[in-house]
């Protein structure tokens, strides 16, 4: 093994424990997903990473955290699953390589692509209970072919990701019940009168 990959597994470790103690200590979704975006593109030495979460109509991918692209890349569009093959695939649940962005007819908007430089894409699928809920996108400005430790480590920050956003919505689900138990009652508390002998 080369000092290149020791090193590129000590930053793939760090990340992840980064990524998991965060995971572990806040229900802050925005924290933990612009983490993750952060986290991995620091850690593969790559130009950026995003996170994009489906839609209720599951027919969208929506901009969850972006770390690495422009203000004018993000803003190019609405992602279509129908129309970006690449997330399509992703989202059947198996990992997808994009070698060389300019040439592969996958992509949605290959002309913003080629505009922000990007040459390599890897995307993982994002999931909740092996439920793919959106995809996670590393992207290179050099050609990469991506090694199954990078796929590896993608998968479990996406895997991380995908904890991250289930709690979050468990939490929000409770809080709704914890309100709608509170408003149901505190009228019937307010009105109970107390006994005269008190």
């Amino acid at each position: 093994m080369d000092a290149t990959s020791t090193a590129s597994k000590k930053d793939y470790y760090r990340a992840l424990y980064e990524v998991a103690r965060t995971v572990n200590s806040t229900l802050s979704l925005p924290l933990v997903l612009n983490l993750i975006a952060e986290g991995t593109a620091r850690a593969m030495d790559a130009k950026a990473c995003s996170l994009r979460l489906l839609s209720p109509d599951r027919g969208r991918l929506e901009i969850g955290a972006v770390y690495g692209l422009s203000v004018a890349y993000v803003a190019k569009g609405p992602v279509e699953v129908s129309k970006s093959q690449m997330d399509a695939e992703a989202l059947g649940g198996k990992p997808v390589m994009v070698f060389d962005a300019r040439e592969d007819p996958r992509l949605q908007y290959p002309n913003e692509v080629v505009r922000e430089g990007i040459i390599s894409i890897l995307v993982v699928p994002i999931k909740v209970k092996d439920v793919s809920i959106g995809v996670m996108r590393v992207y290179t400005a050099q050609r990469r072919d991506f090694s199954p430790a990078d796929i590896e480590f993608v998968e479990a920050v996406a895997s991380l990701g995908g904890i991250a956003i289930d709690n979050a919505r468990t939490y929000e689900a409770l809080e709704a019940q914890f309100e709608s138990i509170r408003r149901e009652k505190i009228p019937w508390a307010e009105n109970f009168r107390k006994p005269s002998w008190r």
